[in-house]
């Protein structure tokens, strides 16, 4: 049996459109306040999305996995919300 070839993706910068940032804040709101500081997607070799990573301000970074497009449709498959930061005083 022949190994399947890897699927290489192609970074670029995705635009901060309103369809997006909706989505979004709907999957996790990270905060009142925060600011969106990056969004970075991913596409395959046929140009569609397949992964996205926004990073906020405060420390927060929400990743969303998109499917293959199946009749022309692309679908949020799963997505993971990361919060990296320090802790200061008597907790530390």
């Amino acid at each position: 049996m022949a190994r399947k070839p890897s699927q290489k993706l192609v970074r670029f910068k995705m635009s901060a459109d309103g369809e997006i940032v909706g989505l979004l804040k709907d999957l996790a709101p990270v905060g009142e306040d925060a600011v969106l500081s990056s969004l970075i997607g991913w596409r395959d070799g046929q140009g569609n999305p397949r992964r996205a990573r926004a990073t906020y301000d405060n420390g927060w970074t929400v990743e969303l996995f998109f499917t293959q497009p199946r009749g022309g449709k692309i679908r949020l498959s799963s997505y993971r919300v990361n919060w990296r930061g320090t802790i200061k005083g008597k907790a530390a």
